[in-house]
Formats: structure tokens, sequence, C-alpha cells
């Protein structure tokens, strides 16, 4: 249980700080601030939405890593972790375009999209990685 919760930690802390790094640097060098929120308004309602994606992120691996290593008695790897890192990665760049996406799909629609993608991910990696 406690690698469920490494897992969880590791995930969050990889999306919410990628991302939030790289707002903080978009919103520096473009100085696209927004008239009515301003720069500090702007950052913190992107960097709370981004809070939401990343604890869907966390919530969604740790409960794959609960279902199909924890059950099953198997250890967490270095490259299990190494693959979860790069998938949070991936999943803060995605996370940057998560406004436009809501106007898009629709709010249900991108987190139920969003819940999947991560668990499946999750399971794919918990699942095989401890049997190579």
């Amino acid at each position: 249980m406690r690698e469920t919760y490494k897992v969880a930690l590791i995930a969050f802390i990889t999306v919410i700080l990628t991302i939030t790094v790289w707002n903080a640097g978009d919103l520096y060098f473009s100085q696209s601030c927004d008239p009515k929120f301003g720069c500090f308004g702007v950052f913190m309602l992107l960097t709370y939405i981004v809070s939401i994606c990343a604890t869907i992120t966390a919530l969604s691996l740790s409960i794959a890593h609960y279902v199909f290593a924890v059950s099953h008695k198997a250890s967490l790897k270095n490259t299990e972790l190494r693959i979860i890192v790069i998938f949070c990665f991936v999943v803060s760049i995605v996370s940057s375009n998560a406004i436009s996406l809501a106007e898009d799909i629709g709010i249900t629609l991108l987190i139920n999209v969003w819940v999947a993608i991560s668990f499946i991910v999750g399971a794919l990696v918990f699942k095989y990685g401890h049997k190579t």
C-alpha cells in the first residue's frame, strides 16, 4: 500500500510541477495577461485546473497500481516509475490545453477520458511491467 501512495505522489508532483513551471514561464515571457484577472489571476486559474487534472491522474494511476500490482504482491520497479514519470510529463503537456478541450468535448467527457487514459496506461505499466 505504501508503494501505491508513492505512485500517486510521484504522478501528482510530476504533473503539477511540470505544467506550473511551463505556465509561469509562458505568462512571464509572453505577458498575455487577461485584463479582467491579471497575470496572477490567470496563473492561479491555470494552476487550479492543472491541479484537478493532476489529482485525477494520480488517483487513476494509484487505483491501477493497487489493482494490478498490490493485489499480485508485485514490487514497484524503477522502470515502471520511469514510464509513469514520462507519462505524467505527456499528461502535463496535454493539460495545458484542458480549457480548450473542455470547451470542445465537454467537461464530463474530458474527465471520463482523462480517468480512462490514466487508468489504462497505469494498468498496462503495472500489469506487464512486473513480468519483464
